[in-house]
C-alpha cells in the first residue's frame, strides 16, 4: 500500500505565512529536499487564448505572426477550488494525452494571495488563428489619433475556445472608444474575450484614441 502524503502545516505571523514540518528533517550539504504544503483535487481553470496587440506595430500583411499564447486562468478563491497562499515559484503543467500524463508546460510565477487571480503561459495554441490588423489611422484633434483594429479569428479545433484580445494601453491620452462588448484590465493590458465555436471564424473589431 502507498504511504500517506505528509504535508506541511500552514499557520500566520502577521503578513507572512508559515508551514510547519510534520516531522524532524535533516538537509545535509549540498542536498535538497521537498515538502507537500498544497494538495488541492479539482480545482478550476479556464484555457484561454490570448492575443497580444501593440499601439507601435502597423500590422503589415505580410509580416510573420505568431500563434496565439495558452493561458490557464485561475482564480484563487474557495469557490473555484483553492482559496490558500500560493508562494512564488516554478510551475510545472502536466495534461493527460492518450489516457497518460504529458508535459504542457512550465512558468514562474509570483506570489499569489487568496481572491487574486493568477495567469499561467503555457505555450502557442495549435488550429487557432489570430491576425489584427489596423484598418483605420486617422486624426481625431491635435494631440490624439484613432486608430481602428480587426482581429481576424478562425476556431479550426473541435471544440468551442475562448480568444482573449489584449491591448497594450501604455500610450499618453489612451482610451477605449468604441468595442463589442465592455472590457476589463488583464496584466495591465485592456482585454477583450469572444468564444468561438468549432469550425466559426470571425472579426473582432474595436477602437482606441491615444496621443499620437
Amino acid at each position: 500500500t502507498a504511504a500517506k502524503r505528509t504535508m506541511a502545516e500552514q499557520s500566520d505571523l502577521g503578513d507572512y505565512k508559515l508551514y510547519t514540518l510534520p516531522e524532524p528533517v535533516t538537509v545535509a550539504a549540498r542536498q535538497t529536499k521537498q515538502m507537500a504544503f498544497l494538495d488541492e483535487k479539482g480545482v478550476r481553470y479556464q484555457r484561454l487564448y490570448v492575443v497580444p496587440v501593440s499601439p507601435w506595430n502597423d500590422y503589415d500583411q505580410e509580416a510573420a505572426i505568431d500563434a496565439p499564447q495558452v493561458v490557464l486562468r485561475l482564480e484563487n478563491k474557495k469557490t473555484e477550488g483553492l482559496g490558500k497562499p500560493l508562494p512564488s515559484g516554478a510551475l510545472s503543467v502536466m495534461e493527460t494525452v492518450g489516457g497518460l500524463p504529458a508535459f504542457a508546460g512550465e512558468q514562474a510565477v509570483r506570489d499569489v494571495a487568496v481572491g487574486e487571480s493568477a495567469d499561467l503561459m503555457i505555450g502557442r495554441g495549435m488550429d487557432v488563428r489570430a491576425r489584427p490588423r489596423l484598418v483605420q489611422d486617422k486624426r481625431a484633434n491635435k494631440t490624439t489619433v484613432r486608430r481602428t483594429y480587426e482581429v481576424d479569428l478562425a476556431n479550426n479545433k473541435s471544440i468551442p475556445i475562448t480568444v482573449e484580445i489584449r491591448h497594450d494601453p501604455s500610450v499618453e491620452f489612451f482610451k477605449v472608444v468604441s468595442e463589442p462588448a465592455r472590457h476589463d484590465i488583464r496584466q495591465g493590458q485592456v482585454a477583450g474575450r469572444v468564444t468561438l465555436q468549432p469550425g466559426e471564424s470571425r472579426v473582432f473589431r474595436y477602437a482606441v484614441r491615444h496621443a499620437g
